[in-house]
């Protein structure tokens, strides 16, 4: 039925739900546009966890970076699939473990990129995140997207 489609509570059931009750469009526009909005969050948090444990806490850049991958990739998910592409269908379960593999493959690409651009460029470490994970982003967005949180057909 156009316009319907599964929606998963907590409880990894399904229910049915119309584009107009949960917020509209769910184009490739619109979940982007929410990306964007989602990323004004979690690029922050990934950026100031980086930096804390760097600055604060001494902790190495390497490892700092590893760590706020870390953090973010479990924050991700549930923001991924609650807000960004809302209009998702599958279940939780199935959903968060193509999540988690693509999380490690994307992470490990980041984290080796980050080593390339800090350890081998040298660049300082702030920009290194800043270049790794806008680009990783772009190419996230349409795994996501059209693999993961996909729509019911």
């Amino acid at each position: 039925m156009r316009g319907q489609v599964a929606i998963l509570d907590m409880n990894d059931t399904e229910t049915q739900s119309t584009d107009s009750e949960n917020g509209g469009d769910d184009s490739v526009a619109s979940s982007g546009l929410r990306l964007m909005m989602w990323i004004s969050f979690c690029f922050p948090l990934n950026l100031g966890t980086t930096a804390f444990l760097h600055e604060v806490i001494q902790v190495r850049e390497e490892i700092a970076f590893l760590i706020a991958l870390v953090i973010v990739s479990i924050v991700n998910f549930i923001g991924l699939r609650r807000f960004v592409y809302r209009q998702t269908s599958g279940s939780l379960s199935a959903q968060f473990g193509a999540f988690a593999v693509s999380t490690v493959v994307f992470r490990t690409l980041e984290y080796l990129g980050f080593l390339i651009v800090f350890g081998m460029l040298g660049w300082h470490y702030l920009l290194g995140v800043i270049a790794v994970m806008g680009l990783s982003t772009l190419v996230k967005h349409f795994v996501y997207r059209f693999a993961i949180f996909r729509r019911a057909a």
